[in-house]
């Protein structure tokens, strides 16, 4: 077994993966690496398929890749996935660079066939030299430990067996199988900051110390390490400092203080809800309620020393409503409704989410609408009415369970502040004859 295969065996083993009782999908250029690697995969007889992507950017020659790529496939009775994609229109309507374009569509891509054909992990070619230029791009434009690993061996589903072989290997094994493949001329150009780095800056740093390879593979074994390590104590400090909570997560700042390296802290605990302005977040007095920021996904707000993140919820201005007969809704929240005798209902274990009325108070169809400025309700317990926006901050509400909140309204009156309090005036009582009873859709 040559080297390069034992490397790849090597690193199945160490990432405990089962390489018969798994599926894998290779994703093959036609350039050399890839190639390398399908030519190793078939030798280890290890069960796989090829995806290639066609990005129409090089006129011909990216037909002619597909079509050599294709050609190896069926010479070895490999299974094939191809689609072209029109990569620069694409990257033009979206406002991005060609080559994050062609990123997002390449993985799309290959999860698709993931899904649809059972493999169970996406296998790259990236290799040692890949890791060093990834590392020096990622340091030119400012980064932490994650960003000095490199490319890393693992991520979620996609494998890079040949993370530890150095482009010599890689030339090595591709000559002595003679292994035939397509150059991309691009990759000749200094144009792009990785070409650049691969022709003038890693072969001066190889040449610099004879054991350069040798001690920067070691490097990249200990940071990985490191990286391991920072991410299982990042875990627990993360469970100690916040809370999940209702599809976000509610961030204790005070005991954020704690800790050192607030920044580097901050950052880790936020990048998951794509925050920019970690420096303002950061500088908000924990003490301080209301401070509001926005991701494109998700809101913060400062509320009474926790910064309580969540999801954003999609607008809806419309109503929805219930008629006398209705049994069910599924829309906007799934509820049921039932006509019963007062004496079944306990009153005072009521489910969340659950209510109960006196059905002939009321007038249908009832409406579930969104709370807006200047509506008033008489809370249960109380003797008169009060606005909405004075009983949600009594309830110390925040911005965002106030903006989730739905109301069930009989006529123009709020009965119900959905999940939360009804009104006083449509209370069971002993005068009750039936029972309009609300509660979660089983």
């Amino acid at each position: 077994m040559k080297k390069l295969e034992k490397s790849i065996i090597d690193f199945f083993e160490n990432q405990k993966i089962d390489l018969n009782g798994n599926q894998f999908l290779l994703a093959c250029s036609g350039g050399k690496d890839s190639m390398v690697l399908a030519h190793a995969l078939k030798k280890l007889k290890i069960n796989f398929g090829l995806a290639h992507c066609n990005f129409q950017l090089r006129s011909k020659d990216s037909n002619l890749d597909e079509n050599f790529v294709q050609d190896f496939a069926l010479k070895n009775e490999i299974p094939f996935f191809t689609r072209s994609f029109q990569t620069k229109n694409l990257a033009q309507e979206n406002g991005k660079s060609i080559q994050m374009m062609a990123r997002e569509l390449r993985y799309a891509f290959f999860e698709e066939i993931v899904k649809a054909n059972s493999y169970d992990f996406i296998l790259t070619a990236h290799h040692l030299d890949d890791s060093l230029e990834t590392q020096m791009i990622n340091l030119s434009r400012g980064t932490g430990i994650k960003g000095l690993q490199g490319i890393p061996p693992k991520n979620e589903k996609i494998l890079r067996p040949l993370h530890l072989c150095t482009r010599y290997e890689m030339d090595e094994y591709q000559n002595s199988l003679k292994i035939n493949w397509r150059e991309d001329i691009s990759n000749a150009s200094d144009n792009y900051q990785r070409n650049y780095i691969r022709h003038h800056i890693s072969p001066l740093l190889k040449k610099s110390s004879s054991s350069f390879e040798k001690g920067y593979l070691q490097s990249l074994k200990n940071i990985q390490s490191d990286v391991d390590l920072y991410q299982f104590l990042l875990k627990k400090i993360k469970k100690e400092i916040s809370i999940e909570s209702k599809g976000g997560l509610d961030i204790d700042l005070k005991k954020l203080e704690d800790y050192p390296s607030k920044t580097s802290l901050l950052k880790n605990v936020l990048e998951p809800f794509g925050f920019q302005d970690l420096s303002a977040i950061e500088r908000s007095n924990s003490s301080i309620s209301g401070k509001e920021f926005e991701s494109e996904n998700y809101h913060a707000l400062v509320n009474r020393g926790f910064l309580l993140i969540r999801k954003k919820a999609k607008t809806s201005t419309k109503n929805y409503f219930i008629q006398g007969k209705d049994k069910r809704i599924t829309n906007p929240l799934a509820l049921q409704f039932d006509q019963i005798e007062p004496s079944e209902i306990d009153l005072f274990n009521l489910a969340e989410q659950s209510a109960a009325f006196d059905f002939d108070k009321l007038q249908f169809p009832l409406e579930i609408r969104k709370w807006k400025k200047g509506d008033r309700f008489q809370p249960l317990g109380m003797n008169q009415s009060k606005k909405l926006s004075d009983f949600f901050i009594d309830q110390k509400v925040s911005t965002f369970d106030k903006s989730a909140c739905w109301l069930l309204c009989s006529g123009d009156v709020i009965i119900w502040i959905i999940g939360m309090r009804i009104n006083e005036l449509f209370k069971i009582t002993e005068l009750t004859k039936t029972a309009y009873f609300v509660r979660p859709l089983k």
